[in-house]
């Protein structure tokens, strides 16, 4: 079982994606690990990504079946 504040891969791909105003911006539809993990989110402009930090990451919560980023913390993809 995952501890506080640690999740399953399984069940944050497919989670909305929103920021802190509501506004959705997509679909988290991969994990890349590394020394920082890369959340990839699917947008109607194609990829992009953050890194989850105390500073990006505000909320995952799996029952709604949702995460919040801070404003301005998606990067639009290459």
């Amino acid at each position: 079982e995952a501890g506080e504040g640690e999740y399953y891969v399984a069940d944050l791909i497919g989670l909305s994606v929103e920021d802190e105003s509501g506004t959705a911006l997509g679909t988290l539809s991969d994990i890349v690990p590394g020394e920082r993990d890369i959340w990839v989110v699917t947008t109607d402009a194609g990829e992009a990504f953050f890194i989850p930090t105390p500073e990006t990451l505000r909320r995952v919560d799996t029952d709604a079946g949702v995460v919040v980023i801070a404003d301005g913390a998606l990067t639009a993809g290459e």
